[in-house]
Parts: structure tokens; sequence; C-alpha cells
């Protein structure tokens, strides 16, 4: 019988090498989707104490509401110091204290300590609360900037403002010392630096003047 052929071996057809499919990658948030998430945090929880508090009842008296008040901001500054707040942040939270400080009780108003700065309050004629809360939210914002940077930018907005005659009374050289100590300066050459910095940036502070002539400069 003639031979039968031998069996070729089986082959599998060529196959291209094909780099695995790299998983879609996901969107990046945006720097300004974020600043608006953050923005509306401050919102949230000012609407959230005002609905639950005497604030808005219009049968509580004028003692419920500045208690209301009291405790709405207290609890503002726990979960989002000004240490923290955007520049949005401040204009909002500067602009509901006024109006809810007048509504409340017009003979008397206070905010919280917020940092090395103490709790304050003032009492009296309803322009004296007006400007109070007008103005004592900008000392807190630009006393508890984290950095220099944030001091001038801050400082920067504040100036364009009607309010910066109180804010720059309202400061005074210990406030700014104590500041200064909280962003890490230890000696009158690091201190000197940073009041350079931020007189340079053209911010017009008399407390500023004030030190940096106490410091011989």
């Amino acid at each position: 019988l003639p031979a039968m052929p031998a069996k070729s071996e089986d082959k599998k057809p060529a196959v291209a090498d094909v780099p695995p499919t790299a998983a879609p990658a996901m969107p990046a948030k945006s720097e300004a989707s974020d600043r608006a998430a953050k923005d509306e945090q401050l919102v949230a929880i000012l609407a959230k104490g005002t609905g639950t508090s005497f604030l808005d009842d219009p049968l509580a008296t004028s003692n419920e509401k500045k208690k209301a008040l009291d405790q709405l901001v207290t609890e503002l500054y726990k979960q989002l110091p000004p240490r923290q707040w955007t520049t949005q942040q401040f204009d909002e939270f500067a602009e509901f204290f006024v109006a809810a400080a007048i509504k409340s009780d017009s003979r008397f108003c206070s905010l919280p300590g917020v940092g090395t700065m103490s709790g304050r309050g003032v009492s009296g004629p309803i322009d004296s609360v007006r400007k109070f809360a007008g103005s004592f939210p900008g000392v807190q914002w630009l006393l508890s900037s984290p950095t220099a940077e944030d001091f001038i930018s801050r400082a920067t907005h504040l100036q364009s403002k009607q309010c910066w005659p109180d804010i720059d009374s309202q400061t005074d050289v210990d406030s700014l010392k104590a500041w200064l100590k909280s962003v890490g300066c230890k000696d009158v050459e690091g201190c000197m630096t940073i009041l350079g910095k931020v007189k340079e940036a053209g911010v017009r502070l008399a407390a500023l003047d004030a030190m940096r002539a106490e410091l011989g400069q």
C-alpha cells in the first residue's frame, strides 16, 4: 500500500499583538468646578442653620433671634472657619451677617473668636451695629490668612470695599503680630520680610506701618 502522507502539524493563524485597551481616563475636575462646589458649602450651612432656627420666625423675640444668629455663626466657624473661605464665601457671609444682625437685634451683635483672635461684639445705635457687622468679618478673614500671599490677596479685595477704613481702624499691631506668628514668623528678620512684601504689594494698613516703625524700618 502506498504510504500515507505525514500529517502536518496544526498551525494557528498568526495574530498581531494588540495592546490592551486602556480604561478611559476619568475626566479631571476642573479648578472652577472645585471652587464652585466649595463656594456652595458656606451657603448650604447658612441656609440649613437659618431654616432650623428662630432667625426667620416672625413670632420670635429679638433675643431669640440674636441667640439663633450666635449659634449659627459659631457652628459655621467650626465647620468652615474664615481661614478657609474663598473671596466669594467671604462676600456672601458678610452680606448675610449684616442683614441678619440688624434683623435679629438692632442694638447688639457679636462674632465668635477665630484662631488667635478673641470674639468681639458691639452694642448701641443701629449705625454702630451696621458698621461692626459690615467690617469685623473682614478683619477676621484677613487676620486668619494662611499665608502672606493670601493676606495680600484678601487685603486687595477688602481695599476695594467701603468697609476698608473700618477694617483698617480695627486691625492693631498686636493682632498683626499674632497673625505673623501664625504663619511661621519666629524672629524680627522673618517678620520684616513679610511686612515688606505686604507693603510692596500695595496693602494700606495703619497697623502695618506702625509695626514696621516699631521694628525700626
